[in-house]
């Protein structure tokens, strides 16, 4: 498995924290913040995942997660656009 990293786009700039895909994972979970994205199995355990509340988008550069239909659901409600890069997807 790979990396992940987790752009998130602020009023104070860019900030960006990396992780192996599995911890990144877990921290969603125990932080009760599944409704992010949820994890799948997927060959390119590596990429990205942008947060930006500007643009109200979450995009999702990487197949090891992979987000439900209740997660693009969740997010729609909230505004945001949920984009999946590497298939082409998006809600």
């Amino acid at each position: 498995m790979g990396g992940i990293v987790i752009k998130v786009k602020t009023i104070h700039g860019l900030r960006e924290w990396t992780g192996h895909a599995q911890d990144v994972s877990n921290f969603f979970n125990r932080k009760d913040i599944s409704a992010i994205v949820a994890p799948a199995e997927g060959d390119s355990h590596n990429g990205t995942i942008t947060i930006d509340p500007e643009s109200r988008s979450i995009i999702l550069d990487t197949d090891y997660f992979t987000p439900s239909r209740e997660t693009i659901r969740f997010w729609n409600c909230l505004g945001f656009d949920v984009l999946d890069k590497l298939k082409g997807e998006g809600s």
